[in-house]
């Protein structure tokens, strides 16, 4: 019987060696890890960044659902105050009259009515009943003294005013809205600066044919206040309120408003955002980012803009 047998050599690891074979194989590891790090780092970062741009997304777009709620309720709240007032007899009837007294005796149910409505609501600066060429006949107007409204015998031809034009063309069963602008009063801007819409619709004889023109101007400065305090909750960005031609309505810079109506043409968002001022349109119907930290809605043909408090873009 043949026996094999072996001898198992070893030799000892040179205690020099050591570190560069533990270097080598580390040097060869590492950008493995790296590698595998950075895939992993960039599918972790990216699904952080989607899951947070969903997350402002939705809040954004539940901010401009309740302001455009807000602003639909008031809007709808001055129809229906419009429309009642406009079916009530006593105007129809104003114009109708066959003598002055009895002209007289409807100019002041008309009068009286206004008032009542004015004080109700308490928010009209000023509710008038106009001819067909554009002369007041009856008007309640808030007196700040008394804080309230009161009758007025300063009676003002408007056939000259901006808006004339527009209210007098609108036709039985029509209404017209304006845009939000500074109140005028004798051709000349109030001060304190004052914000309204302008409300009109026809007055109505038994014969459905046109015969005058309600017009109420509705004060917008409550909307604008509870605009700014919705935005100043908001410790990420600023909300901005823009009119249909990008000037704007409310900013957190006061000194940037009403750029339109105080002829400082330069105070809009094409000034204040050079680089992308074209990009914001008031007829997309739905929200987007335009470019990183600027997100832009549509609200009733304003635009509402939000910025993030991080973006440096905004020149004003």
């Amino acid at each position: 019987m043949q026996e094999h047998s072996f001898t198992l050599l070893h030799k000892p690891l040179d205690p020099k060696q050591i570190p560069k074979k533990i270097w080598r194989r580390f040097a060869w590891m590492w950008p493995c890890v790296l590698f595998i790090s950075a895939i992993v780092g960039y599918f972790l970062y990216q699904n952080y960044t989607h899951k947070l741009e969903v997350r402002i997304l939705r809040g954004e777009s539940n901010f401009i659902t309740t302001t455009s709620q807000l602003l639909q309720k008031e809007i709808q709240q001055q129809m229906m105050i419009l429309q009642m007032t406009s079916k009530s007899k006593a105007l129809s009837r104003y114009f109708t009259a066959t003598t002055d007294a009895e002209r007289e005796a409807y100019r002041q149910q008309v009068e009286a009515l206004f008032i009542n409505l004015a004080n109700t609501f308490q928010s009209h600066d000023q509710i008038r009943l106009i001819s067909l060429n554009g002369q007041e006949v009856a008007k309640a107007l808030y007196n700040s003294k008394f804080e309230q409204s009161i009758g007025s015998n300063d009676l003002q031809d408007l056939s000259n005013a901006h808006y004339f034009k527009a209210i007098q063309a609108i036709q039985p069963n029509e209404a017209y809205i304006s845009k939000m602008e500074l109140s005028l009063y004798k051709g000349k801007l109030e001060k304190p600066y004052k914000p309204i819409l302008r409300f009109a619709t026809p007055v109505l004889d038994d014969n459905g044919s046109k015969v005058g023109i309600l017009l109420i101007n509705y004060l917008a400065q409550d909307f604008l206040n509870s605009f700014s305090n919705k935005s100043k909750n908001d410790i990420t960005s600023h909300a901005m309120l823009a009119d249909n031609q990008g000037f704007w309505l409310n900013h957190y810079n006061p000194q940037l408003e009403w750029g339109r109506d105080l002829n400082q043409l330069e105070k809009n968002i094409k000034q204040s955002i050079p680089k992308h001022g074209n990009k914001f349109k008031t007829r997309v119907q739905v929200h987007s980012i335009l470019t990183r930290g600027y997100f832009a809605f549509n609200l009733s043909n304003h635009l509402i803009l939000k910025i993030s408090m991080s973006s440096q873009q905004l020149s004003a």
